[in-house]
């Protein structure tokens, strides 16, 4: 529900609970419950301080780790959600008759678009993709607790490595639309994405959001398909820094995680 309707439906149910109370007390004979009292208590209850967003949200975030000079990306954009699967990638190990080994070039160019073609990315899914022998098992898993289970002890393979959740998220509303023709141009294009991400999760009153989007180009029927999307929290580095990071997340580079 966008933010402003939500702040309104707000108002009018405390607005009714208000008048109820006030009505209920000089029913019952209360001599503290005056209409000049209710319209008090009313004009403090409706006070509200500014949304913190935009400008004076950034502030309260930080800065980035490494670009002194950028504010911290949202965690929901493309880029960081990139990254942190990079990582993820590279962190991964598998043991297989003994020898402890990461991913190879050919299986992880085979697993790389898993978390932008569906929902959920499972280790039983990396194993089908990057096409790993019956004999391999990955650090990690607790396939020990599948066995006392009394399950197939591959079982335990159905854990979830990584979701994309934010990047799904903007699909959905894009469907939801019937903006199937935008989401084919834009899910390939990062900068767009990041845009979507930073105004849902920097502005938290819509108008902002939407004269942000406007400005940056995006269509209207897109701004009002990601308006119901909500995002927060935020990674410790920068789009720039993440961009200039990214490139180096490859086999044997095992990056920091991000939290």
């Amino acid at each position: 529900m966008p933010t402003i309707k939500r702040h309104q439906e707000c108002n009018t149910t405390l607005e009714a609970e208000l008048t109820q109370l006030f009505a209920a007390q000089r029913h019952q004979g209360n001599p503290n419950a005056s209409a000049v009292f209710q319209e008090a208590i009313h004009a403090l209850l409706m006070a509200r301080r500014p949304t913190l967003s935009g400008e004076n949200l950034l502030k309260m975030v930080g800065r980035c780790t490494f670009e002194a000079e950028e504010f911290r990306a949202p965690k929901a954009s493309h880029t960081a959600e990139r990254f942190v699967w990079l990582t993820r990638l590279n962190n991964l190990r598998i043991s297989d008759q003994g020898v402890t080994r990461g991913l190879n070039d050919e299986e992880r160019q085979a697993v790389l678009p898993l978390p932008f073609t569906q929902a959920k990315v499972t280790y039983k899914q990396i194993r089908t993709k990057a096409v790993l022998p019956d004999t391999a098992r990955f650090i990690g898993v607790d396939y020990w607790k599948k066995c006392k289970e009394g399950s197939n002890e591959l079982a335990a393979e159905d854990a979830i490595l990584f979701e994309a959740k934010a990047f799904h998220g903007i699909r959905k509303v894009y469907e939801k639309a019937e903006l199937k023709t935008e989401w084919a141009r834009d899910f390939g294009h990062p900068d767009r994405l990041d845009d979507l991400a930073y105004a849902q999760t920097v502005f938290k009153d819509d108008q902002e959001a939407q004269q942000w989007m406007q400005d940056k180009g995006i269509e209207s029927a897109i701004i009002e398909a990601v308006l119901n999307l909500s995002f927060s929290d935020f990674v410790r580095l920068s789009i720039k820094a993440l961009r200039k990071i990214t490139p180096l997340n490859r086999p044997g580079f095992r990056g920091g995680h991000l939290v």
